[in-house]
């Protein structure tokens, strides 16, 4: 058996097991975000991000409530930009998830502070 004939075998051998872990991280349900506006005033330009992502809320009125998912590329914790009665309210990187199956609650409160938890489902 020629070398290249060896290695095509060796390609074919890992071919399922390879193909196989790039369907399961493919199904790999990305982390849910809830964002809840307690602040009791609109929102406006809400915008949340962590590492490898961005994502655009929008507005949110008074205590609405906004479900989302988002695609991280490693761990990590949100963040939070929006316009708070035309002031800029940022909250840096909170809480804690990852790539995969995580439920995260995030809070913008009344008091003007920032709250984060993360969860595997």
């Amino acid at each position: 058996m020629t070398r290249s004939a060896s290695s095509l075998d060796a390609l074919r051998v890992l071919r399922l097991p390879l193909s196989l872990a790039l369907m399961l991280a493919a199904c790999s349900p990305r982390p849910r975000i809830e964002l809840a506006n307690l602040t009791g005033v609109p929102l406006s330009s809400v915008v949340v991000s962590g590492t490898g992502f961005r994502h655009e809320v929008g507005d949110m009125p008074a205590g609405a409530t906004m479900n989302f998912a988002v695609a991280p590329t490693g761990d990590t914790g949100l963040a939070v930009e929006c316009l708070q009665s035309g002031a800029l309210r940022s909250h840096p990187a909170a809480g804690y998830f990852g790539k995969g199956g995580w439920e995260v609650h995030a809070k913008l409160l009344s008091d003007g502070g920032w709250q984060v938890d993360g969860k595997l489902r």
